[in-house]
C-alpha cells in the first residue's frame, strides 16, 4: 500500500525590532511579520505530493489569502507563493506582510493557484464583502486541495495549517484469465465524467459540477494485457475526479476486441467514492464459453491514505 503524508503548513510571526512604529488609529501594521512554513507530518491523505521535495515541485503555485475580516482590505491578497525551500520548508512570496496591530488574522491557502478573473477554465471570482469563489475546470491530472483556515496574530501563533485534498483518485491493473496476451489496451475513457466546479474560500466546500467531459487515463498505449492474478499488471498513470459518485463508466478500447463500453465501477463498503481517497481498478479479462464473448471484471479496493473500502463492478461481451 502506498503511504503518504498530509502537509502541515506553521504561521510564524517574527517581529522585527525597531521596523515599525505604531499609531493610534487602528488597524495599523504590528512588528510582527508573515511568513509561513512547511513540513511534514505523520497525518495520511491523498495526493501525488508525498513529501517536501514534492511539495517543492508545486511550490509557486499556492494561493494563499490573510484576512481579518472579508469586508476589509485583505492583509495577504490573494498571494502566490514564489517557491517552497526543500530545506526548511519556508513558502517565499513576493514582498512582505505584517500583522496588524492587535488584530486576529485568518489564513486561508488552496492550490493550485488561479488569477483573480471574471472568465475562463481556472480563475478567483473576488465578491465584495464575502469570501471569494475558485472556479475550476478539471483534467483529471491535477490535484486541488484546501487548508483549512487558521487565526493567528502579531502575538499569537496560529495552529497549523493542513491541506486536504479534495478529489478521488482512480488507478488501474490488469489481470489476464483468458488468453488475452495478444491484445492491446489502447485507451481506457471516464464517460461523461463533470469537470466544472466551485471550491468556496470560506469553507473548502466545493458547488454544483458541470461540463460532462470524457476523460481519458494517460498512459503509454498500446499496453498489452499480460497481467496474472499473482502479480497485476499496474498499468502507468492516474485521474483525479469529482468525488461523491455512486458509480463512474468506462469504456476500455482494444486493438483486436474492440471496445467495452459502460464497464461499472461502484463502491464497495462505502455508498460513494470519497474524496481524498485513492481507487485501485482491477480489470479482470476473461473468456466465455463463446469463444467471441469476453467477460470483464472490475474490482476497487482503496489505498489506506484515509480509510476507506472495496469496490467492483462487471461487464458481459
Amino acid at each position: 500500500m502506498m503511504k503518504t503524508k498530509r502537509f502541515i503548513v506553521a504561521c510564524f510571526g517574527i517581529c522585527a525590532l525597531f521596523s515599525c512604529v505604531k499609531e493610534e488609529t487602528a488597524p495599523v501594521p504590528s512588528c510582527a511579520k508573515i511568513t509561513l512554513g512547511v513540513k511534514t507530518d505523520a497525518y495520511e491523505s491523498r495526493a501525488s505530493v508525498n513529501d517536501l521535495s514534492d511539495l517543492a515541485k508545486m511550490g509557486d503555485r499556492i494561493g494563499i489569502y490573510a484576512i481579518t475580516d472579508w469586508s476589509l482590505p485583505a492583509v495577504m491578497p490573494h498571494v502566490r507563493t514564489t517557491a517552497v525551500d526543500t530545506e526548511t520548508g519556508r513558502l517565499q512570496w513576493e514582498g512582505t506582510y505584517y500583522y496588524p496591530y492587535r488584530e486576529e488574522v485568518r489564513f486561508y491557502s488552496y492550490y493550485p493557484y488561479a488569477p483573480t478573473g471574471e472568465a475562463g477554465a481556472n480563475y478567483m471570482e473576488e465578491q465584495t464583502g464575502a469570501a471569494p469563489l475558485l472556479h475550476f475546470t478539471l483534467t483529471g491530472e491535477e490535484d486541488l486541495m484546501y487548508a483549512d483556515p487558521v487565526v493567528g496574530s502579531d502575538n499569537k501563533i496560529p495552529a497549523s495549517l493542513a491541506y486536504n485534498h479534495l478529489l478521488s483518485q482512480f488507478h488501474f491493473v490488469l489481470i489476464d484469465e483468458g488468453d488475452f496476451s495478444e491484445t492491446a489496451i489502447e485507451s481506457i475513457t471516464f464517460r461523461d465524467v463533470n469537470t466544472s466546479s466551485v471550491l468556496y474560500i470560506e469553507d473548502g466546500n466545493l458547488g454544483d459540477w458541470s461540463n460532462p467531459q470524457h476523460i481519458a487515463l494517460p498512459s503509454s498505449y498500446p499496453v498489452k494485457i499480460t497481467g496474472t492474478e499473482e502479480k497485476p499488471q499496474k498499468i502507468a498513470g492516474s485521474l483525479m475526479l469529482q468525488p461523491g459518485l455512486r458509480q463512474f463508466y468506462l469504456d476500455i478500447a482494444t486493438d483486436n476486441k474492440g471496445i467495452f463500453r459502460d464497464v461499472c465501477i461502484t463502491p464497495l463498503g462505502e455508498s460513494t467514492f470519497a474524496a481524498g481517497h485513492s481507487y485501485e481498478i482491477t480489470l479482470t479479462f476473461r473468456k466465455k464459453e463463446e469463444e467471441i464473448e469476453v467477460d470483464i471484471e472490475t474490482t476497487a479496493w482503496v489505498t489506506p491514505w484515509k480509510e476507506g473500502g472495496e469496490g467492483s463492478g462487471t461487464i458481459d461481451r
